[in-house]
């Protein structure tokens, strides 16, 4: 991840939770990276009915209760995009590590 694409993901949680909270989830993201693969963490989750957004919780918690403690109950508008980026931010990819 290069310094912009970090830079994009930090603000659009901040975005989308509020400077305090945002920067709270993302803050307790860099203290709990993950440093796997999606196909890793996606075989800690559990699924939830077609709900995408759920399932990515449960493997959040799972793996990063700190993080999952720190995500606001009302995520807004865009839950399942914002959820991608607290993903990035703990280092989860789309690729092996």
């Amino acid at each position: 991840m290069n310094y912009k694409e970090w830079k994009d993901n930090e603000n659009f949680i901040i975005k989308q939770w509020g400077e305090e909270v945002g920067g709270k989830v993302f803050m307790t993201c860099l203290n709990n990276r993950l440093n796997m693969s999606m196909k890793d963490f996606l075989s800690n989750c559990y699924c939830c009915g077609g709900d995408w957004g759920a399932m990515l919780l449960t493997g959040i918690k799972a793996l990063a209760p700190d993080v999952w403690d720190a995500i606001p109950d009302d995520m807004g508008i865009n839950p399942f995009a914002t959820l991608c980026c607290v993903l990035y931010a703990m280092n989860v990819l789309d690729k092996e590590n």
